[in-house]
């Protein structure tokens, strides 16, 4: 048995504040699939208008690097089939910004990280 958790930020391309709660939902659900599509777990997931961070939950077998990029890309694919694109040229195919967060949780449980992640807009 396993149990490897990560909090997770991404921040869309400029800090655009384009994420609203309808397209937030969506990208929250697409998430989620394209995670177990990759034998992860996304346990709880918030963000605001420019950025998100969720918990993942990961085997010890995969690459995490790699999995976030495959999250990244495919989220951002499907994000942008949806809603079309936020920028023009060359750039007219992305979502996120190049980097991200991650760490581990630790010691910490997952209560607790739950509710920091519930409670981000308050």
């Amino acid at each position: 048995m396993f149990r490897l958790t990560y909090h997770v930020v991404w921040c869309v391309k400029f800090r655009r504040h384009i994420l609203t709660a309808l397209r937030r939902g969506s990208l929250f659900k697409s998430l989620s699939e394209i995670a177990q599509s990759v034998n992860c777990k996304i346990l709880e997931i918030n963000g605001e208008e420019d950025h998100i961070h969720f918990i993942l939950e990961t085997p010890p077998t995969i690459n995490l690097s790699e999995t976030i990029g495959k999250l990244k890309s495919k989220s951002a694919h499907d994000f942008i089939e949806q809603f079309g694109s936020f920028l023009s040229g060359k750039l007219s195919r992305t979502l996120w910004s190049s980097g991200f967060f991650i760490a581990s949780t630790g010691g910490v449980t997952l209560d607790v990280l739950k509710a920091y992640l519930s409670n981000q807009r308050a």
